[in-house]
């Protein structure tokens, strides 16, 4: 089976991918690269005469991003087409080098989204200074998350640890 071919069999697309799903370990990672190339099969036999390489894996991912799924949904779409690439190159379905462009191409670039309450620059100096009424000696970090206790409006605003106790004022 030469995946740059025209036609990919449906046979064939079978073998590869069992190939692929019997090297994963995690089940979870096993159904989520099932899918990926279950998608890509589609996708890839949706436009006749498409031919699997590098250019062809960086226009599924702007179609990935154009539909406006995560930068991880769409890596991780992308690393099982690498791993079918790498698989058909092992088992002399695909040319080297071909497999080494697929290898090559370039994931969603992720934008570090934070997700949660964050605290600005006043108030994490705000939190530093909070006094705190040592009651047993307490570690730095212990003394830390008394103050986290108190950015997070514990109900309870006692702290103990095995080292010591402390009271947020």
């Amino acid at each position: 089976m030469a995946l740059t071919g025209l036609v990919v069999r449906e046979d064939e697309w079978k073998i590869v991918t069992e190939l692929i799903l019997d090297g994963i370990s995690s089940s979870h990672t096993r159904r989520a690269y099932s899918q990926a190339l279950d998608e890509f099969l589609i996708w890839f036999r949706d436009e006749p005469g498409r031919q699997f390489n590098k250019a062809t894996v960086q226009k599924y991912r702007t179609e990935l991003e154009t539909k406006e799924l995560a930068p991880s949904s769409i890596n991780v779409r992308l690393s099982a087409i690498r791993r079918l690439a790498l698989e058909a190159r092992d088992n002399g379905r695909l040319d080297p080098d071909i497999a080494a462009g697929i290898a090559r191409a370039k994931g969603a670039k992720r934008s570090g989204v934070r997700l949660g309450h964050w605290l600005t620059a006043e108030q994490a100096q705000a939190l530093l200074a909070t006094p705190v009424e040592i009651r047993r000696p307490l570690s730095p970090n212990g003394q830390q998350r008394c103050r986290l206790m108190w950015a997070a409006r514990a109900p309870s605003r006692t702290f103990k640890s095995k080292s010591g106790s402390c009271k947020v004022a």
